[in-house]
């Protein structure tokens, strides 16, 4: 039970925070659809980008909170007001100057008249459907990642988020498909230009309404039953559970990793737990910081080789939940004692890869064995900047187990995860970086 009041805090006011997101969010993006009848044409597209302001500020805020929060739903929100009010933007200027309706083919009788909701709904269809396309690559989650780790190092709250999250996005997509359908099958066969009817209303505006208030009240259900079953303080509580400091070794001698093969029994494997792992990992109490030499001594006692050295990789670290991992890397020099006293198999890179590729890796694994390739490749091509180091474009330096122990790079530096994705050999470099050097704390 010890920090068991503190996390059931943290957890709940991320639970809360999964529909808070939602509510200003969504409503933010509804909030043009029910202004249009009371604001003309050319101010309305104004409205969009006034809410992206304000979601921004709400983005700045949240980044300063103890627990971390999940904020892919804004950030999706902020793509499709800024498309909306170009859209927008782009529809009353046409409709200014056109005499006949393209798609009604009827005269035009009042071109002040704007309905945003054919707009804003057939972007978050497009937008849906490029996060769905995306699944966890977004600009939102990989800021997460770099400063948090990957979902399976923050804990059940990042289980949660990653999960919710496209929850919430599928709920979206498919709500935006049927109400931007029947909005337009509306218009294109029974809206007349002349006047605003009651069935008008109830399609362009009422409708959208509706949708919003139904969806606030389907996830406010969903997350107060989740809160309930989390939070409660009963025997089905997950807050006294999964604290505590896990210590990760990935053990390697050359260019091979020590793995430990979970029992074949022949079910379908669902959990981390039987799946291929590090061979040597360790849970204590929880500890806000591992010393280096602690975690060497710790893996001293389990394996016996007193010659072997440790290296801290990155460390994934949640105080708020008072759950934490430390990922280091054990170098040794024999193969047979290693595998021996650790009770675990030796495996080179390729052949580690595919056990990932076909899912029967843990996730653990896979995030250390991919930030290591993605740090230590980055910082072989590229400066802290994104320049290229060697006057080849393209360079793709060589990866090597072995030579780990001579790199002199800082793993748990997020900045070296940002080249990888922005520098000097990908298009638009500069604009990129100009960029993201004007809205460092705003969307990175």
């Amino acid at each position: 039970m010890f920090h068991s009041h503190q996390r059931r805090l943290t957890l709940s006011q991320g639970i809360l925070s999964l529909w808070t997101n939602w509510a200003i969010s969504v409503g933010f993006i509804v909030l043009p659809i029910i202004l249009a009848p009371l604001v003309s044409s050319r101010v309305l597209p104004i409205i969009p980008l006034i809410s992206v302001g304000l979601i921004t500020a709400l983005d700045r805020r949240n980044r300063v909170q103890p627990s971390p929060v999940c904020f892919r739903i804004p950030h999706m929100a902020q793509v499709i007001l800024l498309l909306s009010a170009i859209v927008m933007f782009a529809a009353s200027f046409i409709k200014s100057r056109a005499q006949i309706d393209y798609f009604t083919g009827q005269p035009i009788t009042d071109p002040q008249r704007l309905l945003p909701v054919l707009k804003i709904f057939l972007v978050i269809v497009l937008v849906g459907l490029y996060n769905m396309i995306r699944l966890n690559n977004p600009r939102s989650c990989q800021t997460c990642r770099n400063k948090l780790g990957e979902a399976i190092d923050r804990g059940l709250i990042g289980v949660l988020y990653q999960r919710e999250s496209k929850e919430q996005i599928k709920f979206l997509f498919w709500s935006g498909i049927v109400i931007s359908c029947a909005a337009w099958v509306y218009y294109i066969f029974f809206y007349i230009t002349v006047n605003i009817n009651k069935a008008d209303n109830y399609f362009f505006v009422v409708c959208p309404i509706l949708w919003y208030v139904l969806s606030l009240i389907y996830f406010g259900i969903r997350y107060y039953t989740m809160w309930t079953y989390y939070c409660q303080n009963n025997e089905t509580a997950k807050v006294i559970e999964r604290q505590g400091t896990t210590i990760r070794y990935l053990v390697i001698c050359e260019d091979k990793i020590l793995l430990r093969m979970p029992p074949m029994n022949g079910d379908v494997i669902f959990s981390d737990d039987m799946k291929v792992d590090t061979a040597f990992k360790l849970t204590i109490s929880f500890k806000e910081n591992v010393t280096d030499n602690e975690a060497h001594n710790y893996f001293v006692d389990a394996s016996e080789m007193m010659d072997s050295t440790t290296k801290l990789i990155f460390k994934s670290c949640d105080p708020a939940m008072y759950n934490n991992i430390f990922h280091y890397a054990a170098f040794v020099t024999d193969f047979e004692k290693a595998s021996e006293n650790l009770k675990g198999q030796w495996f080179t890179l390729s052949e580690t890869n595919q056990m990932i590729r076909e899912g029967m890796a843990a996730s653990a694994l896979a995030a250390e064995l991919s930030r290591i390739y993605t740090v230590a490749m980055a910082w072989k091509a590229y400066d802290k900047s994104g320049n290229r180091l060697y006057e080849i474009k393209h360079y793709k330096p060589t990866f090597r187990l072995r030579d780990m122990p001579s790199w002199n790079v800082d793993y748990n530096d997020a900045n070296w995860l940002y080249v990888a994705r922005v520098n000097e050999d990908k298009p638009f470099f500069k604009l990129r970086r100009l960029w993201h050097k004007l809205t460092k704390g705003l969307g990175e």
